[in-house]
Order: structure tokens, then sequence, then C-alpha cells
């Protein structure tokens, strides 16, 4: 394989997607915070929203708990395993059951403290109507905006930081689940790969790493038995993308942690 790659990833689980969801918001949010201009933190104010909003839920906090107890007890019956490094796994489960008796131990909901902050709550209030947050329509959102590049930036990582405690646990499961499989080499046959789940073991999240110069994206999709990837292509002649003729290799990632 080219040593240039395309990376898709495809959640398995409602958990799953919302954790990643989570994940692409945080690294949207840093990637704004570091551009420093006035529109990128605009976005980083806007990704800080959604961050919210998905911690909204009611059982978040009890998913996040669930995911690191099923992790510590997959961890733990590796202990038996004589081919493990045993000084890696007690890090690693140490990691899992401090950061479970952080999240047990917190008693108010995540983000509590931004709930009442004024200039975010402005900004979420005009964030769905399109062009919503135009200067005259959240003059406290300009007024922060004409502040230097660096105490914008800090106030910024300050909010974020109040969500520490999800941040970390989203990157630590997301890091468990993707090394927990090795990757295979497979071929999909006139642009079609199709494979059967075990059943005893739940596949939590199917990674696809493919050539770039192959100029494909992967459509994958996948039942309670099996799942598929098609590898897509953009037609030049067609507004729509169209499944690749021929044979495409690449690498496969089920990750069952």
């Amino acid at each position: 394989m080219s040593s240039a790659t395309h990376e898709f990833e495809q959640p398995l689980n409602e958990r799953m997607r919302s954790f990643m969801r989570l994940e692409h918001l945080y690294k949207r949010f840093d990637h704004q915070v570091n551009q420093g201009d006035e529109w990128a933190h605009r976005g980083a104010i806007e990704a800080l929203i959604e961050i919210l909003a998905l911690l909204g839920r009611a059982d978040i906090k009890t998913e996040f708990i669930k995911e690191l107890e099923r992790h510590a007890q997959t961890l733990e019956a590796l202990r038996r395993d004589p081919r493990v490094d045993s000084d890696t796994l007690s890090q690693v489960l140490d990691r899992v059951r401090a950061k479970l008796a952080e999240l047990r131990t917190t008693n108010n909901p995540f983000g509590y403290r931004l709930k009442s902050h004024d200039l975010i709550n402005s900004v979420k209030q005009r964030a769905s109507i399109p062009a919503g947050m135009c200067d005259f329509d959240v003059p406290t959102l300009h007024h922060w905006l004409q502040r230097p590049s660096a105490a914008r930036g800090d106030d910024l990582n300050e909010w974020c930081g109040h969500l520490g405690a999800v941040r970390d646990a989203v990157d630590l499961c997301m890091a468990l689940v993707r090394e927990s499989a090795s990757a295979t080499n497979e071929v999909a046959t006139r642009g079609f790969f199709q494979k059967q789940l075990e059943g005893n073991v739940p596949c939590q999240l199917v990674r696809v790493r493919v050539a770039s110069d192959e100029a494909v994206f992967t459509e994958i999709s996948a039942g309670k038995h099996r799942f598929s990837v098609r590898f897509m292509q953009h037609d030049p002649r067609s507004e729509r993308p169209s499944q690749c003729e021929r044979d495409i290799s690449f690498e496969l990632s089920c990750c069952v942690i």
C-alpha cells in the first residue's frame, strides 16, 4: 500500500457515535482556538455550544461510566494471559479506574458552570438562526471579539477546561477501542467487501485504510450479523458518486474491545 493513506471509520453503536461526535467537536474547537482570528474564535464558541448540547443528554454520564467499566473488566481479564505485558496493562487499568472514580464522584452535570454564562447563552440563542450572530444581533459577542487574540484564547480554553473530565474520558475510550484491533489486508472485489460479525464479541468500530492514490471514499453499513464496505468514486460525468468497478486493496480493523 502507498505510504499516503486515507482512513475511514464507522461506529457500530450509538455510544460510539456520541463519543466520536464529541471527539470531532473537541478537535474542531482546538483548531479554531489555535487559528486565533476573530472568525475562528466565533467558530470555537459555536463548537463549544455544540459540545454542551451533546452533553445535555441525561444519560451521557452513565454512558461514559458503562463504557469505562466495560474496558476495566476486559483489561482485568487479560491479566491471565501470559503474552500480555503486565506493567503496561497495569498502567492502562490505573488510568481507566482513575477516570471512573472521577466520573462517579462528580455530582454536578457536565458543563454546569457554563449554563449561566451570559456570552455563551447569548450566542446559543442566536446560533440556530441563519446569519443570527451578526454584530448587531449579539453585541456582547462583538465586544468580546475586540479583545486581543491571546486573551480570547485564554477565555476559550478556560471555558472548555470546565469540560476536561469529559474530554479525557472521550480520548481514553476512543484510544482503547482503536488500539484493540490489528489491521488485516483485504480486497474489495469491484469495489465491494462484506464480512460477518462475530456474535459473541460485539464490534464497536470499523476502520478502513486505503491508499490515497485510489481516489475513493467508503460507504460503510452494518447490521447485527455483518457489515459491508463500498468504495465510491466521484464521476465527473455525473453529479452522484458511483461504486468503483475495480478491485481495491485496503487495510481493515474491526475494533471489538
